[in-house]
């Protein structure tokens, strides 16, 4: 199965649903680039990108008064999803880090791939 448009509006308004209250209260921020920003003019994979993903932004300032029980809820969510959205044609993972050195706000990247788009981008490369 090749990740198209329509699968990856799918996944990004799944994301969105799931994540409503915090994105509604400011919780947090998705961010995520266009699918035809992973293509190359002629429509082939740009090279330079490894998977699809989407960043989600968390601000410690928004959680309320126990800001890490909230980042704890919000981490449960998004690994939840991802479980829920790994088969044995998509593999997903999800990375955590801190966004800089200043702020307790946190990231976590969402990336996913479909095998059959693996297997492209490794051929590609050792070409």
């Amino acid at each position: 199965m090749v990740i198209d448009e329509k699968y990856y509006l799918e996944i990004e308004s799944d994301l969105k649903k799931l994540l409503a209250y915090e994105l509604d209260n400011k919780i947090c921020s998705i961010k995520n680039d266009a699918y035809k920003a992973y293509f190359t003019k002629s429509d082939e994979w740009d090279k330079r990108k490894k998977y699809f993903f989407f960043d989600i932004k968390t601000f410690k300032k928004s959680l309320g008064t126990n800001p890490i029980m909230a980042m704890g809820e919000v981490m449960i969510k998004i690994g939840k999803f991802v479980q829920d959205k790994s088969d044995d044609k998509i593999q997903m993972l999800s990375e955590i880090n801190f966004v800089n050195q200043y702020t307790d706000d946190f990231r976590i990247r969402i990336k996913f791939i479909s095998y059959d788009m693996a297997a492209k981008i490794l051929l590609n490369q050792s070409q």
